[in-house]
């Protein structure tokens, strides 16, 4: 009976506001995407595909140019971490918090370049919503910013 019921409200409460932060998140990053001449911003309202748009947006930030030449690898090991944590939770659960602690933690650099690039002045202030909110207030914080300007550094006061 405790089954049926955390079925019923998975399926009435917590999907509707998981496809609701989803779609605010894709408008988020399709905005930007099309602002930013990225041919393939379609992507971002793909559950999966959105990772690579948001890879291609963050791409040019200083420390994800200099180490990586992949624009999504870092969301890539999102994925990879989050399905081997899936795989392990069962078998090794210390392991699988382990990693889904690396995949957060990915997720929230990931974020911290994503405000530095186009909301510069309110990137630790959006840093730390995220991470308080465990992720859930991003989607809307992306919202917030899909009309903002990618921020260079000579747009930069230095």
């Amino acid at each position: 009976m405790e089954a049926l019921i955390a079925g019923v409200i998975l399926l009435f409460l917590i999907m509707p506001v998981a496809i609701v932060l989803h779609f605010l998140a894709a408008i988020g990053f399709y905005k930007l995407a099309k602002r930013g001449g990225i041919s393939s911003a379609w992507l971002a309202f793909i559950p999966i595909a959105q990772y690579y748009t948001w890879g291609k947006l963050i791409k040019d930030q200083k420390f994800v140019r200099e180490i990586y030449a992949f624009p999504f690898v870092f969301l890539l090991a999102i994925i990879i971490l989050t399905v081997a944590a899936v795989m392990l939770v069962t078998s090794a659960p210390l392991l699988a918090n382990i990693i889904n602690l690396a995949s957060l933690v990915i997720m929230f650099f990931c974020l911290y370049l994503l405000y530095d690039k186009y909301a510069h002045e309110k990137t630790i202030k959006y840093t730390v919503i995220s991470i308080l909110t465990l992720g859930i207030a991003a989607p809307i914080i992306i919202f917030m910013m899909r009309n903002n300007s990618a921020t260079t550094s000579e747009n930069l006061d230095t």
